[in-house]
């Protein structure tokens, strides 16, 4: 059961950095990137997020 919460959760970062990434190429085209640079920014937070989790969940599989 908790196996699935963490890889639901590494879904859910992986969502979010493809959301926020789209999210800052439209803004791009309308407002100019000086004020969608912060999406930008979310993108690779959440990108590096998701990239943490799917490091833990695979040294936490090994150790077990």
């Amino acid at each position: 059961m908790a196996k699935n919460k963490i890889l639901l959760m590494e879904h859910i970062w992986l969502f979010l950095t493809g959301f926020t990434f789209i999210f800052f190429i439209y803004a791009s085209f309308d407002k100019g990137f000086s004020q969608s640079y912060v999406f930008l920014i979310f993108s690779a937070l959440s990108f590096l997020m998701y990239l943490w989790r799917k490091s833990l969940r695979k040294k936490d599989d090994k150790n077990s």
